[in-house]
C-alpha cells in the first residue's frame, strides 16, 4: 500500500473526527463507530490472517461499544468501561482461536494480529471522551493538524529513516503554530501534543513499509512488490522477499503434481472491496491509536 493513499485517508478521517465539534456529541460518536466498524472489518484481511469475518466482527463490535459507552458515560470517567471491553475483545479473539481447534496455522499470527486490531479500534473512543473533555475544538485543532502534516511528511517516497524525523520536526512546528492562532493552548503542552502524534503516525508508517512483503496477495507479481517496496524505501528488504518467493515458487512448482494445475483459493486475488477495506484499515489505524492516548495526555497536561 503506498503511503499517499494512506496519507488520504488518514487526513480524511481526521476532518471527519474534526467535524464533530461543530456538528456534536451525536456525530463525533457516530462518526468514531463508523470508523472503527471499518478498521474492525479491514484489519483481518490487512494482515491476511484466517477467520477475517468472525476476528472482524470481534475487533468491530470492540470499537463500536467503546465509542457508544464514551459517549454515553455519565461522570468524567468517560473511558472507565474501554479496558472492560478491550480484555472481553481480547478473550473473544482467544476463544475463536480455540473453535478453530489445535494444529490450525498462523494461530499465533491470527491471536497477536487481532488482539492488536482489538486494542486499537478500542482506543477509537478516546476522540468522543476528548471532545466531551476540552468541549471546545483548540485542542483538537492541535492534535488534527500535526497529525496531518506528519501524514503529509509520511507520504514522500523517502526512506523511513528520512520521512519520520521530518514528520515529527515539521509537526514539532505546526502543533505551537496552531496553538498561537485558534486556541489558548500553550506551546509547551502543544509541542508534547505533536511529538505524540507524529511519533504514532510515524511508526505506522514504518510498520506498513516492513510488513509490506508479508501482507502481499500471493498473486501478486514479485516485481509489483519490488516496485512498491522501493517507493517506501525498503528495496533492500523487498529484493530479499523476492528471491524468497521466487525460490518457494519454483520449488512449489517442481514438486506439484500436473493434475493439480488450477489455482488453489488462497492464491486468487483479493476482490476489489478487500482491497479497498484492507487499505482503509492500515491508514486508520494510527488516527484511532491516537485518539485514546492524546485524551491522556490532554488531561496530564490541562488537569
Amino acid at each position: 500500500m503506498k503511503s499517499s493513499i494512506a496519507g488520504l485517508i488518514g487526513i480524511v478521517a481526521l476532518a471527519l473526527l474534526v467535524a464533530g465539534h461543530y456538528l456534536g456529541l451525536g456525530y463525533t460518536a457516530g462518526v468514531s463507530i463508523l470508523l472503527a466498524v471499518i478498521f474492525g472489518y479491514g484489519w483481518p484481511h490487512y494482515l491476511a490472517i484466517p477467520a477475517k469475518k468472525t476476528l472482524g466482527t470481534v475487533i468491530a463490535a470492540t470499537g463500536a461499544a467503546a465509542a457508544l459507552t464514551a459517549a454515553m458515560a455519565e461522570g468524567k470517567d468517560y473511558l472507565a468501561w474501554t479496558p472492560i471491553y478491550i480484555a472481553v475483545g481480547f478473550g473473544a479473539v482467544m476463544v475463536v482461536q480455540l473453535i478453530r481447534g489445535t494444529g490450525q496455522k498462523r494461530r499465533l499470527e491470527s491471536t497477536l494480529g487481532a488482539g492488536a486490531g482489538v486494542v486499537i479500534a478500542g482506543f477509537a473512543c478516546g476522540w468522543v471522551a476528548s471532545y466531551r473533555f476540552l468541549g471546545e475544538p483548540g485542542m483538537t485543532f492541535i492534535v488534527a493538524i500535526s497529525a496531518a502534516v506528519a501524514l503529509l511528511a509520511g507520504m514522500l517516497p523517502w526512506p523511513d529513516r528520512m520521512s519520520a524525523p521530518l514528520a515529527i520536526v515539521l509537526a514539532v512546528l505546526a502543533g505551537p503554530l496552531t496553538a498561537l492562532l485558534v486556541s489558548d493552548v500553550r506551546i509547551v503542552p502543544a509541542a508534547v501534543l505533536a511529538i505524540v502524534v507524529a511519533a504514532i503516525i510515524a511508526a505506522f508508517r514504518r510498520l506498513r513499509t516492513l510488513t509490506l512483503p508479508l501482507i502481499a496477495s500471493p498473486a501478486l507479481n514479485v516485481a509489483d512488490i519490488v516496485s512498491e517496496a522501493n517507493g517506501e524505501g525498503a528495496l533492500q528488504g523487498a529484493s530479499d522477499a523476492a528471491l524468497s518467493a521466487s525460490s518457494t515458487a519454483i520449488t512449489g512448482a517442481a514438486l506439484a503434481p500436473v493434475a493439480s494445475s488450477a489455482p488453489s483459493p488462497s492464491s486468487q486475488p483479493a476482490s476489489a472491496l478487500t482491497r479497498a477495506i484492507s487499505t482503509a484499515a492500515a491508514a486508520l489505524a494510527p488516527i484511532l491509536s491516537i485518539g485514546a492516548i492524546v485524551y491522556f495526555v490532554e488531561k496530564i497536561l490541562l488537569s
